[in-house]
């Protein structure tokens, strides 16, 4: 029985063995076997002599001679297209029952390089970019002559060409010369610019904006080279404004004797009022609920106004924001703000009203918010009485990010930094100057697997501790802190040190595991002592940014049970 089993198994796999490399066309009387190709080139190859067989319908014997000499013709064609000029085709051809088999062993011989290339310009004045887009050009003397390649980088070039602003582009000559006898290939294209247009006037076709904040969007000047570029980038700052909800330009016509373009844009207003509702669930704060509403134009010069409400069983807040643009106004604004704040905690309960100015803007690459706000807090920390505090805090963040992919990045690293102080002269109580340095940095060696680092420093120098609002002391504990124990479980201090490593790796589709040590703490002596936890994840890469469960264990509380934890977002925000 064992001998019978192995002897059809050996027969299955020499049935494989032989009859795998066939080609087929369903319900055709042929079949086929290609020899001496590699996969890259038997693909499109099989491809064809599929297609030819599919026109065979009870062919007779001279429709099949007929299609297998048409066949050595395109197995060279198909050749030809990768570069190979000269193969070799040893050819049979077999009536075997009722069907037919055919044989090509085929040597491909060599390729045929690119012997001269040449790229001329014609009826243009010296332009660095055009030059530049030559001298990128991906085909170069020496390289297999691949008529597709080619094809695909010609229109390329003259893509490109277009969007500097020679709209009327075009190829004058494109020569192939092949000599199949010294097998040599020489290409020649001459390019025909044509005069290069510039931008016209901007307008737009709306009615809720001033025209002065809408030139606030526009990333060139009348008179500039036309560029689709610039025009994309110009469309996507009117569709990120908030604005608008279509943004559509309508064809360019082009003009021999006008080559100053005008261009208008049409915007579709967005709905002026927002409203937001909805409730939640964080291990961290527990059931939340949110309502919100928003005007999104109060006026022509597009300045907007905003109140949110949230709810919870640790943190009820109200916040009111009044935002002007500012001179490029998807990254600059002006804010004046209002919130009124409740904080409970175990160790600690906190009612914060807080009055603030902003400017936010762009340095050198970072973001930047210089603010200023005056917040007059009452707090009372466990089994002590109640305390008030007022504050004039001027203050600076700045953050930097970098990463491949805002959803689930491989590479990326951020860094923020905080300045903020106040002196008891000025409209405070207490004088104090307070710094942190955050920090989270990712790393892939491969697309299964994600290495994060993250830190948070922050010190405080004040000259009435007991005075100082808890709420802007140091905390530690949490899901986006030391895991495992509960959130802002660890201070307030003054004094802040956390640090997380994490590795995940993928199981299936879009989920990770995950295994992660935490360790910081928050205290008012130094030296810290870190509280350490640790424990697994699943992660689940999500459409709206990562989404992941922890189970973690708070390694100096012995005893303690272990903490599930909640997050979602961003990476990077």
């Amino acid at each position: 029985m064992i001998r019978k089993i192995r002897l059809t198994i050996a027969g299955l796999a020499l049935f494989n063995t032989i009859f795998a490399p066939l080609g087929f066309a369903e319900n055709s009387p042929v079949a086929y076997q290609l020899q001496g190709l590699n996969q890259d080139l038997k693909s499109p190859v099989q491809d064809g002599l599929d297609r030819s067989l599919q026109t065979l319908v009870h062919p007779s014997a001279e429709d099949v001679q007929l299609w297998y000499q048409h066949s050595i013709y395109d197995i060279k064609q198909a050749l030809e297209a990768y570069g190979y000029f000269k193969p070799t085709i040893r050819h049979s051809l077999k009536k075997i029952d009722t069907g037919w088999y055919a044989n090509f062993q085929i040597s491909i011989g060599p390729p045929l390089k690119i012997t001269s290339l040449k790229i001329l310009i014609d009826n243009t004045k010296q332009d660095p970019k055009i030059t530049k887009l030559i001298t990128d050009f991906p085909l170069h003397e020496g390289d297999i002559f691949r008529s597709e390649i080619y094809e695909e980088a010609k229109q390329k070039l003259l893509t490109k060409v277009v969007a500097e602003g020679y709209l009327s582009a075009f190829f004058s000559k494109h020569t192939i010369i092949i000599n199949r006898k010294t097998y040599t290939s020489k290409l020649i294209l001459t390019l025909n610019t044509g005069p290069r247009y510039n931008f016209g006037p901007i307008s737009f076709q709306q009615s809720i904006l001033n025209n002065c904040l809408l030139q606030r969007y526009i990333p060139f000047k009348s008179g500039d080279p036309y560029s689709s570029t610039q025009l994309l980038k110009l469309q996507d700052n009117l569709n990120k404004s908030g604005y608008f909800k279509n943004v559509s330009i309508p064809d360019v016509q082009i003009s021999k004797e006008n080559q100053n373009l005008p261009v208008t844009f049409i915007l579709t207003p967005r709905s002026s009022q927002q409203y937001t509702a909805g409730i939640g669930y964080g291990t961290d704060v527990g059931i939340r609920g949110t309502l919100g509403w928003e005007s999104r134009y109060l006026n022509k010069e597009g300045h907007r106004f905003s109140v949110l409400s949230q709810l919870s069983k640790i943190q009820n807040s109200l916040q009111t924001t009044y935002t002007i643009p500012g001179k490029h106004p998807n990254t600059d604004n002006y804010n004046i703000n209002f919130a009124i704040v409740t904080k409970k905690l175990s160790q600690v309960r906190t009612s914060t009203q807080q009055l603030g100015l902003g400017s936010i803007g762009q340095w050198k690459g970072w973001k930047r918010n210089l603010f200023l706000n005056y917040q007059i807090e009452r707090f009372n920390y466990l089994n002590r009485p109640k305390t008030n505090s007022h504050l004039l805090t001027p203050g600076l963040n700045l953050s930097y990010s970098k990463f491949d992919n805002p959803l689930f990045a491989h590479h990326g690293y951020q860094l923020n930094f905080r300045l903020q102080g106040a002196d008891q002269n000025i409209l405070s109580n207490t004088s104090f100057l307070q710094t942190e340095i955050q920090g989270k940095y990712i790393l892939s060696w491969d697309d299964k697997s994600r290495l994060l680092f993250r830190g948070d420093v922050g010190y405080t120098l004040t000259s009435n501790l007991a005075n100082f609002p808890p709420s802007l002391l140091f905390y530690a504990g949490g899901s986006q802190s030391v895991r495992g124990y509960a959130y802002q479980s660890l201070g307030p201090a003054p004094y802040l040190v956390t640090g997380s490593i994490e590795y995940q790796h993928k199981l299936i589709h879009n989920f990770y595991g995950a295994i992660f040590f935490d360790a910081g703490n928050a205290v008012n002596n130094f030296p810290i002592h870190l509280q350490k936890g640790s424990g697994l994840g699943l992660v689940w890469a999500s459409p709206l940014g990562p989404m992941e469960v922890t189970a973690g264990k708070a390694l100096d509380l012995p005893g303690h049970p272990l903490r599930f934890q909640f997050t979602m977002g961003f990476d990077f925000l």
